[in-house]
């Protein structure tokens, strides 16, 4: 599995079906499906906004992950799938994406990789460079 980060503008408001098209041409250029995922700069902001209190605080103990969902997933579609080992995980539900600690020593054994599993309509990206995909975003914008 493959997890790129692309950053463009188009005039296409509809996500979905700008997400349609570019795997369309994907399939076309590469001979392989694959799943795109469209965040505008309001989307980015509305993840980064709704970071739980506390989340990101102690790297040295805990990996801090941004769980993506491409539509139609919603968060709480997946939350009640989603198996954690109590002291060592934890998942929060957002309004657009779902975030999850995990014990550093302990990220093999944690269910949550196992989640992945659980439908394709998921990217990962750890905190860390959620933020850094915002404030990359935010630069092009001003740009304009």
């Amino acid at each position: 599995m493959c997890n790129t980060s692309v950053f463009f503008t188009d005039n296409e408001k509809d996500k979905i079906k700008l997400a349609k098209r570019i795997e369309k041409k994907l399939l076309d250029e590469t001979n392989n499906e694959i799943m795109v995922l469209v965040l505008t700069l309001s989307d980015i902001k509305d993840i980064i906004n709704d970071v739980p209190k506390e989340f990101g605080e102690n790297n040295a103990k805990y990996k801090y992950d941004v769980l993506f969902l491409i539509d139609p997933l919603k968060p709480k579609d997946i939350m009640s799938q989603i198996k954690i080992i109590e002291g060592e995980d934890k998942i929060y539900e957002g309004k657009k994406a779902l975030y999850v600690k995990r014990l550093v020593k302990k990220l093999t054994g944690s269910y949550i990789v196992k989640a992945l599993n659980i439908s394709q309509n998921i990217t990962v990206r750890n905190l860390k460079i959620t933020k850094e995909l915002y404030k990359l975003m935010l630069e092009r914008n001003v740009e304009k």
